[in-house]
């Protein structure tokens, strides 16, 4: 007869807390702020790429303005930690409220003058240079094509942007209108800011 096993004592796994009606929103709004740093990170290269085809001057101004546009956004991903500004208060902070207002017009502008640029003189100067060197007609309008797709890609990752910014300012709204208990709002902000307060926790003790 074998003697009896010893018994091992199991400890249940770590459950992980259920996100709050808070973070839930707090999540949606930073997806869609990913979604635009994406979007400006395609926006830059096409509008780079039209750059080294060599466009006319309008097209060059539009695809220059278009990479600042998307420059400047692409930064946005190292700024500030957004959360709520309050344990009182499920809102975000002011300056975000600042830079969706900023930025949706920045898109807007963007995608207007790629759109009206796109049918300028441009497209012809880009035949006519090409066409002095070897009369190479077929390259150029090749390169004509090329231009005119692109700048539609840019077009289209404005739209995208301007988009992200309008989904994001109805969960902002969602924000407003609903009403959250004390202890929801306590705890959407712990659970919102908890990463943040992680990193500031690792920094201190690294430094």
């Amino acid at each position: 007869m074998q003697p009896p096993q010893p018994q091992v004592a199991v400890t249940p796994a770590e459950v992980k807390p259920k996100d709050g009606p808070v973070k839930s929103v707090y999540d949606k709004l930073f997806n869609f702020a990913v979604g635009r740093w994406i979007v400006s990170v395609i926006n830059l290269g096409l509008a780079a790429g039209i750059l080294s085809k060599k466009p006319g001057e309008k097209m060059f101004i539009a695809a220059a303005y278009n990479i600042a546009v998307g420059g400047l956004h692409i930064l946005l991903i190292f700024g500030p930690w957004i959360g709520p500004r309050a344990r009182s208060s499920p809102l975000p902070p002011r300056w975000y409220y600042i830079l969706i207002a900023i930025s949706t017009p920045l898109w807007l502008s963007a995608l207007i003058v790629m759109f009206v640029f796109r049918e300028s003189d441009g497209k012809y100067e880009v035949i006519n240079r090409r066409s002095l060197w070897g009369g190479l007609k077929d390259i150029a309008g090749n390169t004509v094509t090329i231009l005119e797709n692109i700048s539609i890609a840019c077009g289209c990752m404005g739209v995208c942007a301007i988009l992200f910014n309008i989904i994001q300012c109805y969960y902002i709204f969602k924000l407003q209108r609903a009403k959250f208990s004390a202890e929801e709002l306590e705890e959407g902000y712990i659970q919102v800011n908890e990463p943040k307060d992680k990193s500031e926790n690792e920094a201190t003790k690294t430094g």
